[in-house]
């Protein structure tokens, strides 16, 4: 989900790849990639990288309820922090 969002804000490519057993996103933009999560691996090996599609992705329910979740909460704290600056 976070890299769905870090896409909705910046663009770029949705990278996915497998680490371990776990799939595993996140974002490639021209300056650089961007991963926010990645910290969670002790060890990172990422293998079978691909570029995915947004909407391949948001065609699965949970996938979407879950992006527009989060999505809401960081416009909701943008929208706050733009208003006490």
């Amino acid at each position: 989900m976070t890299a769905l969002v870090i896409q909705e804000y910046l663009g770029g490519d949705l990278i996915r790849a497998k680490v371990g057993t776990v799939s595993h996103y996140w974002n490639r933009l021209p300056d650089g990639d961007i991963d926010l999560t990645r910290e969670q691996f002790s060890r990172f090996v990422p293998t079978d990288v691909s570029v995915q599609q947004r909407e391949r992705l948001l065609n699965n329910s949970e996938t979407r309820s879950r992006y527009e979740r989060l999505l809401s909460q960081v416009t909701a704290e943008f929208e706050l922090r733009e208003n006490i600056v």
